[in-house]
């Protein structure tokens, strides 16, 4: 029954979109003005369902559809024969039109990230956040950040941002790694960069049977998993080395796992899995950003975002991206 609602919220928003605002304008607009109202009366009829997963799309193709009215009013079609004033007159009073239902739009999918707030979390919840990043860069546009695979199963270096004496993090793995154990590591570490997941896949498997010690060919099959979309067996894996590793632990692991755990709705335990990945590591940048992030979008714990953003740009002064998170996060709190 959902399927069939959010089907419906779907294809009302399609049928709208399709219609184009041509000249005379005077026959294409209430056209798409009609449908527009059709489509959201439609869409607004589906949230009062209550069911959260309806709500959450429906509430996403209603700030979709004042979206597309606005651009589609900014991509109409212009009268000809106008003079250049004429014209410019014109494109004004066009953007005058257009930019209150881009407004409308923000404020609905926003409305989608306040039911984030009250425990919903979705992908169509996540849409609207994707949606409101382009939107809102200043304030929604926060990617997490992943080191990525490790390049050894040996030896994990990390160099601290910033640190003036060129500090590196090493660990060592627990148990013993040949050269031959390595080279095939390595063999398997180049077919996930180069996106070949599925053998990726099947030599990292194989070098966890061959020595199911070693916490790195988890980590990085854990990492493969999570690049093909399957989010539990990407966070099994990493557990494993987790619990293998110790408290010698690789903070790689405990940051994967915690973007993994927010890709999942798991806010807390991926707010533990990175705070885990600090009492490791405390300079690990990586944890350091996406603590923050999660923080400040998924959890509304603004002095814990500050304090992470704040601690990341003492290492890295010349980040303004991060500048400018952090004046978003002032601003926020002294309202």
């Amino acid at each position: 029954m959902q399927t069939v609602n959010v089907d419906l919220a779907e294809r009302s928003y399609e049928q709208f979109s399709r219609i184009e605002l041509t000249q005379p304008f005077e026959r294409s607009l209430p056209l798409k003005q009609d449908a527009m109202d059709a489509a959201i009366a439609a869409m607004e009829g589906l949230v009062d369902y209550e069911v959260a997963d309806v709500t959450a799309a429906a509430t996403f193709y209603i700030a979709q559809t004042y979206m597309n009215f606005s651009q589609a009013l900014l991509d109409s079609e212009r009268p000809t024969g106008m003079t250049q004033a004429e014209l410019n007159s014109y494109e004004l009073l066009i953007e005058e039109e257009a930019f209150p239902f881009e407004d409308q739009a923000i404020a609905v999918h926003e409305a989608n990230y306040e039911l984030m707030l009250t425990g919903v979390y979705n992908a169509w919840i996540q849409k609207s956040l994707d949606e409101l990043s382009s939107l809102l860069p200043a304030r929604y546009a926060k990617r997490e950040a992943s080191e990525g695979p490790l390049p050894s199963a040996a030896v994990y270096e990390y160099t601290v941002p910033g640190a003036l004496d060129g500090t590196v993090l090493t660990i060592a793995e627990i148990a013993p790694v040949s050269g031959e154990y390595q080279a095939a590591f390595v063999d398997a570490t180049t077919l996930l960069a180069g996106g070949a997941h599925a053998a990726a896949i099947d030599k990292l498997t194989y070098l966890t049977s061959e020595s199911p010690m070693v916490a790195a060919s988890y980590i990085n099959l854990g990492i493969a998993y999570h690049e093909t979309g399957d989010l539990d067996a990407a966070a099994e894996y990493l557990q494993i080395a987790i619990d293998l590793d110790g408290a010698a632990n690789n903070p790689v692991a405990y940051n994967e796992l915690g973007i993994i755990f927010r890709k999942l709705g798991r806010f807390e335990e991926a707010k533990a899995s990175y705070q885990a990945a600090l009492a490791t590591s405390p300079e690990y940048h990586f944890a350091q950003r996406n603590l923050g992030i999660l923080c400040d979008l998924y959890l509304a714990e603004l002095e814990c975002a500050l304090e992470q953003y704040e601690s990341l740009s003492a290492a890295v002064p010349d980040d303004d991206e991060l500048a400018i998170w952090i004046a978003d996060v002032s601003d926020r709190m002294n309202r």
